[in-house]
């Protein structure tokens, strides 16, 4: 519930003059006395306003009236005493000569109270006129008014409490809200201004939120402040302690809080007016719940939930575990009080195990309710453990699995040639789980007997330790044969036979051949001979054929003989010089055929020579590619065209040489950029994309009569067509330089720059397959006809003289290096574009020209061109230096001889 208090004051005055001509003599003495005293109560905010009119009039009669609409007492000299509860009060007062009336009046508000005053003294003097006079009445009227309105709201529930601000704002939009998205405007109230605040509420427990108004009175002020005690309001209900509000003052605050049994937020309150206001919303205490103190484990604790403070409920063991309950008590701490005893699971004792054959159950045993195991084979058998369940009633529930025996696995040591055993069954499968066996070893080998038993899926035992005989009869000998690998070989084992060094097998194919140590103890025949070999023609085996090596000296040799090898001409050794060989009968023939080197080792590699590298007459020229870098002597390298160039009349690729003397010899090969054909472009396009090579760029741009934008176009190589166009492209605004003028004529009277093509989009000349063709670097010209334009060029055409401007050119500037255009031809009023020379990189777009009337051409400036940097030809040959690293387009650098060198620069 919230009380709304308004007071309005008003003070109005009027005043009437009238001058009359008596003849008369009075003497009149009178005094009197009039108060008015009013008191009204009212809760805003304090004000005082103060407000006093003197007049003083020379006159017979002054008549003065007061109207105060409040409960008067009236007092005068004639011994009258009237109280009345009537709002209006009149006292007359009459004087017979001059009069001096003085009328205050105050009024003082305060946060809880209004005290309105008013007093009236008349003084008069006595005097005594005579003979003719003119006198003047005057009449003086004031009149104060005080109207107090009280309302009271109660707001309805859930929605937002209004803010709590200064009696000067009006907060009467904000009742009866709901959040969220709730909103109202507080305003100042009357005698107040200001700018109204806009006040947001989307949670009923947070309030309004927002700042202002910043209210001014608009009356001149004087402030008496009385402090008022709160008397109203105090925070009442169950657990609410409010002792910190006792002794509250307009605009003290204090806080209630719940206590004891009782729990809630705690608010806070302030003094206005009298009476205690909550900040938000008023103190709310509930009891307590007990939330705490219950035991954890397996308790049923539902019969708990909710309790206050004083009530008590039953803890019990849950289902599972064996039966026991106790009372618990909510006490003020918010705490259950009491004691129970632990929950013992109820235990499975043996109902339902499962059983089988080979079935494990032992993990079954001790298991209490809710707790699982496994039901599983026994050692020795296999098969699908299962899961049992101990159930809240105390019987296990679940499948037996089904078990069957496991047989054992061989071992590798007892499955060899030295070891027979009776582990494997008459019907192949091996003994099962408890069964035993025994082993020995096999004939040709020594050791003693081992017994074994399946312990599935393992034999335990050893394996008997059998140890291979030596074999000491038959052992192959022979002339020049090499039988040291048989040496110490024992049953079962296998060793290899070849001829010595310097001897060769006497039968083709017999190189290398085995003989077994037998269980008998003997070796087996081998059937192998050796004779004596010569060795092979150097210079036909392997590396020694190499143009870089000279092994002349080593052709037709036999055993033992010696030769040199050296490097051949134009080549260079390193390390030694020469390699002095000797014929070892070496077995690799194919790679020393059969020579050693002056220790005894097989010459496997023959002497390390290196070309020597050609650094004079490289192939460099532009257009053209080769692969003759780092060729040394007698190496050859391919000059042939790069892709987008072609071959002039009779050429073709050219196979260069690197001679000894360190110079390339070969011819290289005419080549000229590939033309790409001109774009199919669509009406109102024009470009300057006729004769574009490969490496080049040309542009599209509006004809005269439409607008839009350029285009730039590469020639490239035909499998680059996926390139993606660039997003930067500049538009052609309507009258800028970048378009064709709207008076513009039609340029096809004229040079057209499309004037090699047909209808159907093809030059007049019958197109080539270059491998080349123009790319588009930004998405393509779209030219849109400006209305009008065309009919003016068609109207203004039959005026026009193509070449009229061709005589500007110089002037104007179109011949300055680096520029390339479509100018020359252009009829007056024709545009054509200015671009790039080839060796030149243009920053930004072409720039527009036109053929005026004048015969000059004209248009705004020139596109910025960078010249590129040169990449091939540079200067070369023995003893050469240059400086032209870094040089572009147009510039020159200068080839000398190096120190030691002789010959004149060259630029």
């Amino acid at each position: 519930t919230s009380s709304t208090t308004s007071t309005s004051t008003t003070t109005t005055s009027s005043t009437t003059s009238t001058t009359t001509t008596n003849t008369s003599t009075t003497t009149t003495s009178s005094t009197s006395t009039s108060t008015t005293t009013s008191t009204t109560t009212s809760t805003t905010t304090t004000t005082s306003s103060t407000s006093t009119v003197t007049s003083t009039t020379t006159s017979t009669f002054t008549t003065t009236t007061f109207t105060i609409t409040t409960t008067t007492t009236t007092t005068s000299t004639i011994t009258t005493s009237t109280t009345s509860s009537i709002t209006t009060t009149t006292s007359t007062t009459t004087t017979s000569t001059t009069t001096t009336t003085t009328v205050t009046t105050t009024t003082v508000t305060t946060t809880s109270q209004t005290i309105t005053s008013t007093s009236v003294t008349a003084t008069t003097s006595t005097a005594t006129s005579s003979t003719t006079s003119t006198s003047t009445a005057t009449s003086t009227t004031s009149t104060a008014t005080t109207v107090t309105t009280t309302s009271t709201t109660t707001p309805e529930p859930g929605s937002c409490l209004p803010p709590v601000l200064g009696s000067e704002a009006d907060v009467s939009d904000c009742y009866n809200k709901f959040p969220p998205g709730a909103s109202c405007t507080v305003t100042c109230r009357w005698m107040y201004a200001g700018t109204p605040s806009t006040y947001t509420c989307d949670s009923e427990l947070e309030g309004y939120k927002g700042e202002g108004p910043s209210c001014t009175s608009t009356t001149t002020i004087t402030t008496t402040t009385t402090p008022t005690l709160c008397v109203d309001g105090f925070p009442t209900g169950l657990g609410v302690d409010s002792g910190d509000c006792l002794d509250k003052y307009n605009g003290d605050s204090c806080v209630a809080v719940c206590v004891g049994a009782y729990e809630g937020s705690n608010r806070t309150y302030y003094c206005n007016a009298g009476m205690l206001e909550p900040q938000r919303r008023p103190v709310v205490c509930r009891k307590k719940k007990c939330r705490k103190g219950l035991p954890e484990g397996p308790y049923d604790v539902s019969q708990c939930k909710g309790k206050e403070v004083g009530q008590s409920c039953v803890v019990s063991c849950q289902k599972g575990y064996m039966e026991a309950k106790e009372l618990f008590l909510c006490q003020e701490d918010g705490f259950f009080h009491g004691e129970i005893e632990e929950c013992e699971p109820v235990p499975c004792l043996g109902e339902g195990k499962p059983t089988g054959i080979g079935v494990n159950n032992t993990d079954c045993d001790g298991k209490v309710a809710r707790e699982t195991c496994t039901a599983a084979c026994a050692v020795g058998y296999e098969g699908t453990s299962k899961k049992v369940v101990c159930g809240i009633d105390g019987v296990l529930t679940g499948m037996a699995p089904t078990c069957t025996i496991k047989r054992c696995d061989i071992p590798d040591d007892l499955n060899n040639d030295s070891v027979v055993h009776t582990c494997l069954l008459d019907d192949g499968d091996a003994v099962a789980y408890g069964q035993g066996c025994s082993a020995c070893c096999a004939l040709g080998y020594t050791g003693d007997l081992e017994d074994l038993v399946c312990e599935a899926p393992m034999l335990l035992g050893n394996a008997p330790a059998c140890i291979a005989n030596k074999c000491t009869r038959n052992f192959p000998m022979g002339y020049g044969l090499d039988s040291a690998d048989c040496l110490g070989r024992r049953t079962g084992e296998d060793c290899f036979l070849s001829c010595q060094r310097g001897f060769e097998p006497t039968l083709p194919g017999a190189a290398l051949v085995s003989s077994t140590c037998q269980t008998d103890g003997s070796f087996s025949m081998h059937g192998l001979s050796c004779a004596p070999k010569a060795c092979s023609n150097l210079a036909t085996i392997g590396d020694f054929q190499s143009p870089s090596i000279d092994a002349s000296m080593c052709n037709g040799l036999v055993f033992r003989q010696s030769c040199s090898v050296m490097c051949a001409i134009g080549y260079d050794a390193i390390g030694a010089v020469a390699q002095p060989l000797s014929c070892g009968a070496a077995v690799d023939s194919m790679t020393s055929g059969g020579f050693t080197d002056q220790s005894g080792s097989l010459a496997l590699s023959p002497l390390t020579c290196v070309g020597r590298p050609c650094t004079i007459n490289s192939p460099s020229r532009r257009g053209v590619e080769h692969d003759c870098l780092g060729k040394r002597t007698g190496e050859s390298c391919v000059v042939r065209r790069m892709p987008g160039y072609e071959y002039g009349e009779g050429f073709t690729n050219e196979s260069w040489t690197c001679r000894p003397d360190g110079v390339f010899s070969g011819t290289i090969p005419e080549v000229v950029p590939a033309v790409c054909p001109p774009p199919v472009l669509p009406e109102g396009v024009a470009h300057t994309c006729t004769g574009k090579t490969f490496g080049t760029v040309c542009w599209t741009y509006c004809k005269m009569g439409y607008e839009g934008s350029f285009a730039q176009y590469e020639c490239r190589l035909e499998d680059e067509l996926g390139f993606a166009p660039s997003k930067d492209s500049k538009p052609l605004e309507k009258n800028s330089p970048w378009k064709s003028s709207e008076t513009s004529e039609d340029p096809s009277d004229g040079v057209d720059p499309e004037a090699n093509f047909t209808d159907d989009g093809e030059t007049s000349d019958e197109r080539e397959s270059t491998g080349v063709i123009l790319i588009p670097l930004d998405p393509p010209s779209t030219c849109i006809p400006i209305v009008g334009a065309r009919r003016l060029a068609l109207e203004t055409s039959t005026r026009r003289l193509s070449g009229t401007c061709d005589a500007s050119e110089e002037s104007v500037g179109l011949t300055k290096a680096g520029l390339a255009h479509t100018c020359l031809g252009m009829a007056v009023n024709a545009e054509c574009a200015v671009e790039c020379a080839v060796g030149y990189t243009i920053v930004g777009y072409p720039v527009i020209y036109t053929c005026t009337s004048a015969g000059v051409f004209s248009g705004l400036g020139f596109p910025t061109c960078t010249p590129n940097l040169c990449t091939t030809a540079f200067p070369d040959g023995l003893g050469v230096k240059h400086d032209c690293d870094g040089i572009a387009t147009g510039s020159t650098c200068t080839a000398s001889c190096r120190p030691g060198y002789t010959g004149a620069p060259t630029e």
